[in-house]
């Protein structure tokens, strides 16, 4: 199987993972990322250097991730402004008019959901040397294309072989503010669903921030 073929079946998850087999999984996609695969737009070429991986299930509830629906190996533009490698995702809507008949599209929180993707934090330029540092200096490749739509001009992941080692991994970055307690964090982040949470799943969730906070889910090249 081709390295692209073989991401692209290494993203695909679903509501059924659990901890131990997403954790294998994510090395193995961090390793392949980091020695197998680059990002083309135009004539430059940039390679990995620093992600963070983010999953939701039923029995991984790491709520920090940011709810989608697409296919695996999709970019994507997270709420923060910077983009993310896809899982395949999927989580039910509810259409939702208030009171000023305005519609909202939001997300519901099922044991069916299941979505997340692959932050990207850092890109070097593998002829220059040049460094994208943060997801927002990572996500102007992604922001500025040819209205005409030239072939090339799109970021798009190919294979390269850059034989580069790998960090041992560490915890993500910027989960929530030093000064903030858990329970607003999490409160904040279900404000963003459809769904109608008792004071029992919010402590739950909480619990489940606090361990999934500490998770070595971000890798760097040495």
């Amino acid at each position: 199987m081709k390295i692209l073929e073989s991401l692209k079946y290494l993203l695909c998850l679903t509501s059924e993972a659990d901890t131990d087999y997403l954790s294998k999984r994510f090395d193995m996609i961090a390793e392949m990322l980091f020695k197998n695969v680059a990002i083309r737009k135009g004539e430059d070429i940039f390679l990995f250097a620093d992600v963070e991986f983010y999953f939701y299930n039923k029995h991984h509830k790491d709520i920090i991730t940011h709810p989608r629906n697409c296919e695996s190996m999709q970019w994507y533009v997270n709420d923060f402004g910077g983009i993310d490698l896809s899982f395949k995702s999927e989580t039910k809507v509810e259409r939702i008019v208030n009171e000023k008949m305005k519609l909202a599209i939001k997300p519901m929180l099922t044991d069916e959901s299941y979505f997340g993707g692959i932050l990207i934090r850092e890109l070097h330029n593998a002829e220059t040397g040049e460094r994208l540092e943060g997801p927002w200096a990572c996500a102007e490749l992604f922001r500025s294309h040819d209205a005409l739509g030239t072939i090339n001009d799109y970021p798009v992941l190919i294979e390269y072989e850059s034989a580069r080692e790998i960090q041992d991994a560490s915890p993500r970055l910027n989960l929530k503010r030093s000064n903030q307690k858990t329970e607003d964090k999490v409160k904040y982040l279900l404000s963003a669903y459809a769904n109608k949470f008792t004071e029992g799943d919010i402590e739950n969730l909480s619990e489940e921030f606090d361990k999934y906070h500490k998770s070595t889910y971000r890798y760097l090249v040495k």
